[in-house]
């Protein structure tokens, strides 16, 4: 058994974790963007499973180092005694880290993967899970509610989606999206705070956001690239220099507007053993 957790509360600039398992390899970085970093992250693996997630305090309330640090906690010692995953205790481990957490407000994205492959994901919020199999990458959850084109009064607005749900008692009720899915050996499962999406090309046309989860930049930053701790560096440095020069820039019908945040982000490759 192996286990990582990278604290908000403890993080002055960055640190990151890696593991290695018989049917899995996981890397996990989270950096400081703010004064305090809201972002924090765990990951775990034995013989039979592996367990990761991303939490992104809600910047501009107060405690959303401690809400993060709270939440990642609470699910990892929630879950790391399940055998076998099912909604029910996924949606066990989030409820119980939304009461644990009484000030301050956190996003969260939680995986549990099977040494047979199989997974099951719970998100509250809008981080992202991009998947990597055979060179193709897809979006796997949505991101909060995506702002559409029909969306006519959000045309001009800086973010492509609103977070409908945040994990804290204070925030009331949690929206908690549930998705299962089955890995074959060599693919790769990309895990981040929203701070991956928002910094990354998004197509558009006429002011609009027609695609906005950015997944034709992020595998050319990736290119060819298939070791979880080179990949995540490759994104780390990007996503860092980007954030160093803020601003709009635009080629063709793809557009950055980069935004300096917090970054969570996970990097997991399974091989069927």
């Amino acid at each position: 058994m192996q286990e990582h957790i990278l604290k908000g509360t403890e993080i002055t600039l960055n640190k990151k974790a890696s593991i290695k398992a018989p049917f899995c390899k996981i890397s996990a970085a989270v950096r400081r963007g703010h004064e305090v970093c809201g972002d924090s992250a765990f990951i775990y693996a034995d013989d039979e499973k592996a367990i990761f997630g991303v939490f992104d305090g809600v910047s501009g309330e107060p405690s959303a180092d401690s809400a993060s640090t709270i939440a990642a906690s609470t699910v990892l010692k929630e879950l790391k005694e399940v055998k076998t995953p099912t909604a029910k205790k996924l949606k066990d481990a989030l409820s119980k880290a939304h009461a644990e957490v009484n000030e301050g407000y956190t996003t969260a994205l939680v995986l549990f993967v099977k040494k047979d492959g199989s997974y099951m994901v719970a998100s509250v919020g809008d981080s992202a899970l991009y998947s990597l199999d055979s060179g193709e990458i897809d979006l796997e959850i949505p991101l909060g509610r995506i702002v559409s084109k029909g969306d006519t009064i959000f045309r001009f607005m800086k973010f492509r989606n609103i977070v409908k749900s945040v994990v804290g008692w204070a925030s009331g009720g949690m929206e908690i999206n549930i998705q299962r899915g089955k890995l074959s050996s060599g693919n790769i499962l990309i895990a981040a705070t929203d701070c991956l999406p928002d910094n990354l090309e998004v197509e558009v046309s006429e002011f609009n956001v027609e695609e906005q989860s950015g997944k034709v930049d992020l595998g050319r930053i990736i290119g060819k690239t298939r070791d979880p701790q080179k990949i995540l560096d490759k994104i780390y440095e990007t996503i860092r220099e980007r954030m160093s020069n803020e601003g709009r820039k635009q080629r063709g019908k793809y557009l950055l507007e980069s935004k300096l945040d917090d970054l969570g982000i996970i990097v997991f490759s399974y091989s069927r053993t």
